[in-house]
């Protein structure tokens, strides 16, 4: 029997659903034999791959100027923004975090709000996919993201701030000539509506068709309901009244920020237990204010790792994630 000596192979990348062979070339220990030489051929089609798949990797987004998953993989080919996929709507794509699917069940839509500073890798497939996936149309987007280091820490945080400003051009949507609001208050339509015959057909395709405040209050006066009941001036101020907000300009910025490592004290006793945390909070000025004046969007993960044996880790996943 021959021995053959040990050789190691260190830093092999492995992509995400796919395999990477790894050739080694062993000499050989105690007995002195010939030279073999072994001739292979790469193969023209991989048989663990079925689709077009792009895979990005942390440096790659580091370089990007990007705020956001979703601004990562628009910029794949094939992708366009809204994260349609060869024409197909972000409803039909399947996306996934470290094999977790995340979707609305309102709308279908993906939930991709998740740090960029804990992402590993990311995974791109359009069209054509294994037998594996389920409810799934036009792509699927596969993300690992980082785990805790068994002897070292990890941190990295990336601030993106916006300052307070106006968020149009030209006139004010709340000026009485805006698209917005010139069909109300006009004095040539507001009263009769925006067919009376003092617009010309192009003017009239520029704003929205309104049926006048005399026609308004004729349907208040005219229904069995007294409470409601409003001359045409009456109609026109409540509904200026209502509309009286105006925005609060406040800068926009985004936290993302991540953090990880072993467990300090008891970590080592508990099969290395290490952990992963991630965040990331948006805030957005809203053009027109709703509700409120902006939108926000929290979501934070944090998982552990620990060896059930020599082989094998255990990772519990916990996820938080909210809008407002």
């Amino acid at each position: 029997m021959i021995s053959y000596t040990t050789v190691t192979i260190t830093e092999v990348i492995v992509r995400i659903d796919q395999t990477t062979p790894i050739n080694v070339q062993l000499e050989s220990d105690i007995i002195q034999t010939e030279e073999v030489i072994v001739t292979a051929e790469r193969n023209i089609v991989k048989k663990d791959v079925s689709t077009s798949v792009t895979s990005i990797e942390p440096e790659e987004i580091s370089f990007l100027p990007v705020s956001s998953v979703t601004e990562v993989i628009g910029l794949q080919a094939g992708i366009e923004e809204g994260l349609v996929v060869r024409g197909g709507g972000s409803d039909e794509l399947l996306f996934q975090i470290d094999g977790v699917t995340l979707r609305d069940p309102r709308n279908n839509k993906p939930i991709s709000s998740i740090a960029l500073t804990s992402i590993q890798e990311v995974s791109i497939e359009k069209g054509g996919f294994n037998a594996e996936y389920g409810q799934v149309r036009s792509g699927i987007v596969n993300i690992v993201s980082k785990e805790g280091s068994m002897s070292n820490y990890y941190s990295a945080i990336q601030v993106k701030y916006g300052p307070p400003q106006q968020k149009h051009l030209g006139i004010s949507v709340y000026d009485p000539n805006s698209m917005w609001n010139r069909s109300y208050l006009d004095p040539e339509v507001a009263w009769t509506g925006t067919q009376n015959g003092a617009w010309d057909n192009y003017e009239q395709r520029q704003y929205p068709q309104f049926e006048g405040w005399n026609n308004i209050s004729n349907a208040l006066l005219s229904d069995d309901d007294p409470t409601n009941d409003l001359s045409p001036a009456g109609a026109k101020a409540l509904w200026e009244w209502q509309r009286r907000r105006r925005p609060s300009i406040q800068p926009d910025y985004i936290i993302d920020a991540s953090f990880g490592g072993p467990v300090p004290i008891v970590g080592s006793s508990l099969g290395n237990l290490r952990f992963f945390a991630s965040f990331r909070f948006e805030k957005e000025m809203l053009l027109i204010p709703l509700s409120r004046d902006d939108y926000q969007e929290y979501f934070g993960a944090f998982k552990t790792y620990f060896k059930l044996d020599k082989r094998n880790d255990f990772n519990p996943l916990w996820q938080y994630r909210k809008n407002l």
